[in-house]
């Protein structure tokens, strides 16, 4: 899937967010939330005491109120088994953003494909409301942590940073071999929302396969925590 965007697109929806041309949507919504029903959802993360209040939630189109039911290790298993009716409801976007942003740990258990189709299926015009205005018109610095060996390190993941020293925060965050920070220049047609919810300018972005990244740190392979990382440069050019 090509992830590029136009963002004319965008200016599209804002317009007919102003005329007005959304209302019918709106109103299906409204209808759909009134005749939901718990058999419709999938809730397996969440105790059985909790059912009624996630299916209110909804009803009340209270994305985080219903992804909160459950520890939020499980906010994007909740969205994946569920994004038919969230998408419905029309809070698919903010369950999204909040299921991938509020994480406890990471997001090293859920399959990068999987990953990004969920925010491949957002409408970006309300993915981006959710999230915060845009820093600037880009494109912009960005940065990424990472650590581990093969696949695992997501070298081309999905959330980056503009602040290096967060990104090494995350790449050092647990006690993993080869702790390090990978650079790229992003356009913002690449970068689906902004969020600064955490302190921590987070850009959720999906990037082309062999889109450039520079290593720009890297700490040691056996003691992470223990050494000084050393800078360094390194093209790469692919995962």
């Amino acid at each position: 899937m090509d992830p590029v965007f136009h963002e004319d697109l965008i200016a599209q929806a804002e317009a007919q967010e102003k005329d007005g041309l959304n209302d019918t949507v709106a109103d299906a919504a409204e209808e759909f939330a009134r005749r939901i029903q718990a058999s419709w959802f999938w809730m397996e993360p969440i105790p059985i005491s909790l059912h009624h209040l996630a299916v209110e939630a909804l009803r009340d189109k209270d994305a985080l109120g219903f992804l909160c039911r459950a520890s939020n290790d499980y906010g994007l298993d909740l969205v994946y088994h569920n994004q038919g009716i969230l998408l419905g409801l029309g809070i698919y976007e903010d369950a999204l953003l909040h299921a991938f942003t509020d994480v406890r740990t990471n997001t090293a258990h859920f399959p990068v494909w999987r990953l990004r189709f969920l925010f491949w299926r957002a409408d970006r015009h309300r993915l981006r409301k959710a999230g915060d205005p845009f820093p600037g018109p880009g494109p912009y610095t960005l940065y990424r942590g990472v650590a581990g060996v093969g696949a695992a390190r997501r070298i081309r993941g999905l959330a980056w940073t503009s602040s290096q020293e967060t990104a090494w925060w995350f790449a050092r965050r647990y006690d993993l071999p080869w702790p390090a920070v990978y650079r790229a220049i992003v356009p913002k047609r690449y970068i689906y929302v902004y969020t600064n919810d955490r302190e921590e300018h987070e850009y959720i972005c999906l990037l082309p396969e062999r889109f450039p990244v520079t290593r720009v740190r890297e700490g040691s392979p056996q003691s992470p925590r223990r050494r000084k990382a050393a800078p360094v440069v390194e093209q790469v050019s692919s995962c």
